[in-house]
């Protein structure tokens, strides 16, 4: 059984973006961009940087849903062809 680890990564500025369209949508809008910059360098420091290093493949999260889904299938379908 072939075992892979796939990491996923949101670039910084997209995934503040889509959490401060969150937080506009939700009413909570007293947060600000700072508390959600703080809040990934949190991650960060936790050590999740470090996984996404070790993974086999890393797929990026950047455009809508319906793009990553996409990238996934292909990535599966080339994993199960050429491990």
């Amino acid at each position: 059984m072939l075992r892979l680890f796939v990491g996923v990564d949101v670039p910084y500025n997209a995934e503040l973006d889509a959490l401060m369209r969150l937080v506009k949508s939700s009413g909570a809008e007293d947060k600000k961009y700072e508390d959600l910059a703080k809040r990934d360098f949190e991650e960060l420091q936790m050590g999740i940087g470090n996984v996404i290093a070790m993974a086999d493949y890393v797929l990026t999260n950047e455009g809508d849903v319906e793009d990553f889904i996409s990238r996934g299938i292909e990535l599966a379908e080339k994993v199960s062809r050429d491990p």
